[in-house]
């Protein structure tokens, strides 16, 4: 996926949060990765574990809070993945996830998120998602940002709907 596979971590233990089917999962797995998907869809679950087998955790979670996760022993995680779901957060949830996040990653780990732009479909209403006020969650909770990129969206339909896409990473500082 542009704009973020240039700052996957060294370090092996990657939280993808909203992994759908696990193509991505799948992906950072393959190169020897310990990935948990967190994904609150039952049927993106099944479809996950069935085509990617034992090699990933698979967690039924969402944020903002991801209680699950973090009632499972706080792992610190060198590289969490938020991609195509900060548009489904309402309200105060982008502040409150950004903390839950904060609070997953280890120190000199990495986040990459990616902010959705543009309509959704009935079924499935997005919110805005500014990429300034996302950076200032980031920032009161220890986070640099490192990257900003703006890309259309991937998909003949998304593009002519006017979809376009923010990738930001962060970091936290190490020791």
């Amino acid at each position: 996926m542009p704009g973020w596979r240039g700052f996957f971590h060294p370090r092996p233990r990657v939280l993808d949060i909203g992994a759908g089917p696990g193509r991505d999962a799948g992906w950072l797995a393959a190169k020897g990765h310990d990935v948990t998907a967190v994904e609150p869809v039952a049927a993106f679950r099944t479809a996950g574990q069935a085509r990617f087998g034992a090699g990933i955790i698979w967690i039924d979670d969402r944020l903002p809070d991801l209680p699950t996760v973090r009632a499972g022993g706080g792992h610190a995680f060198d590289l969490i993945l938020v991609s195509g779901v900060w548009h489904h957060l309402e309200d105060a949830a982008p502040s409150r996830a950004m903390r839950t996040i904060s609070g997953l990653l280890a120190d000199g780990g990495r986040v990459v998120l990616s902010l959705r732009h543009g309509p959704g479909v009935p079924s499935r209403p997005v919110h805005p998602c500014d990429p300034d006020r996302t950076s200032l969650h980031a920032e009161t909770q220890g986070l640099d940002r490192v990257h900003r990129a703006e890309v259309p969206s991937i998909g003949q339909a998304n593009i002519a709907a006017g979809i376009r896409c923010t990738w930001l990473v962060f970091e936290r500082a190490g020791p």
